[in-house]
């Protein structure tokens, strides 16, 4: 937490006799989520490696954050549990959104008067592409993980 989010927080306290035991902000959230699995940038060849934390927005970890809060039973909330639940939260929803954006690209619509709009395969999910920086075939989805990052 910043310093000022500190005082303001002291200065509450002081104000209505109270102690708040338990207070996280998005950026404590992105330090400590930025050593998980899913956003370790030490681990970008990992298959659950998903992106850069900081490449998450602001708002999608405001979310985790009010989803962990009503997740979580308050009677034994702590931190780390925070934290759980605010990672599967995240992850989910990135992967989600992965999936739907590949989904939407290997998709082709047309249109038949019979069979009214028809999803129709393209094959993409088999498809190579040639990289002119190694001088080789990758598979598609190497080319579209760039891509997956402006889905944050």
């Amino acid at each position: 937490m910043s310093n000022n989010m500190w005082t303001d927080l002291t200065r509450w306290e002081e104000d209505n006799n109270a102690v708040v035991f338990l207070a996280v902000d998005t950026q404590e959230l992105r330090e400590q989520m930025s050593y998980w699995q899913a956003f370790d940038q030490n681990a970008t060849e990992d298959e659950h490696y998903i992106c850069d934390i900081e490449d998450v927005s602001e708002k999608m970890m405001i979310d985790a954050l009010k989803y962990a809060y009503n997740a979580v039973d308050t009677s034994y909330m702590g931190l780390q549990d925070i934290y759980d639940v605010s990672y599967d939260y995240l992850t989910t929803t990135l992967q989600a959104r992965i999936h739907d954006s590949i989904k939407a690209k290997r998709t082709l619509w047309t249109s038949d008067a019979m069979t009214k709009d028809k999803v129709v395969a393209t094959g993409w999910d088999k498809a190579n592409y040639y990289n002119s920086e190694t001088k080789q075939f990758d598979e598609l989805d190497n080319f579209m993980k760039p891509e997956q990052q402006k889905l944050f």
